[in-house]
C-alpha cells in the first residue's frame, strides 16, 4: 500500500497498540544491582557443580568396569566436595550483607525453603520484600543482574525468561513444593 495511504482499521489498529504499550511498557527499566553479581556467580556455579555430580552419578548406572567406576565415583566424591565449599562461600556472602541476612532467615520460615532456594530468590527476585504479591507474581524480563547469563532463560514464578537454560527453574519449584531443603 502507498505510503499516506490508510485502510478503514488503521485507526483502530493504532489504538490497541497504544493502549497495549499503556499497560504493557514499563516506564522504567529496572537499575541493575551489582552488589548481587558475586552471589548470582555463585548459584550459577553450584548449579553448573550439581549438574556434573548428576552426570557421574548417570555414568556410574551404566559402568561396570571397576577402574572407570572409581574414577567417576572419585570426580563425584571431589565434586560434592567443592559444592559445599560453594555452600559455605554463599552462606558467608549473605551473612555479611545485612538486608540479604534479613530475608534470607524470613525465607527460611518458609517449608522447604533452605539456603540456595533463599539465596536464589534473592538474586532472582531482588525487589522481593518491597512489592505486593500481586506484583512480585506479574510476568517480568529477568533481573539485570543476569542479562547475559545462565540464568537468563530461568523460567520463575510462571514467568519464562527470554534466553538461556530452564534447569534453575527447579530450585523454585522445590520451595513451592516444600519437598526439600537445599
Amino acid at each position: 500500500m502507498p505510503l499516506g495511504l490508510t485502510r478503514g482499521n488503521d485507526t483502530a489498529d493504532a489504538r490497541t497498540i497504544a493502549q497495549f504499550t499503556a499497560v504493557m511498557v514499563e516506564d522504567v527499566p529496572p537499575l541493575r544491582r551489582r552488589e548481587l553479581d558475586a552471589l548470582a556467580e555463585l548459584l550459577a556455579y553450584r548449579r553448573q557443580l550439581k549438574d556434573w555430580s548428576t552426570d557421574c552419578t548417570n555414568q556410574l548406572e551404566h559402568l561396570r568396569d571397576a577402574v572407570w567406576r572409581k574414577k567417576i565415583e572419585q570426580k563425584k566424591a571431589g565434586l560434592e566436595r567443592e559444592l559445599k565449599q560453594i555452600d559455605q562461600k554463599l552462606a558467608d556472602l549473605v551473612a555479611k550483607h545485612d538486608d540479604w541476612n534479613a530475608l534470607a532467615r524470613r525465607l527460611r520460615t518458609v517449608p522447604g525453603v533452605g539456603p540456595v532456594v533463599a539465596a536464589t530468590l534473592i538474586v532472582l527476585l531482588p525487589e522481593l520484600g518491597s512489592l505486593s504479591r500481586r506484583a512480585i507474581a506479574s510476568p517480568r524480563p529477568p533481573p539485570p543482574a543476569f542479562a547475559g547469563t545462565s540464568f537468563a532463560g530461568t523460567s520463575f514464578a510462571g514467568t519464562s525468561f527470554a534466553q538461556g537454560q530452564a534447569s534453575q527453574g527447579q530450585a523454585p519449584a522445590t520451595a513451592a513444593g516444600g519437598a526439600q531443603r537445599h
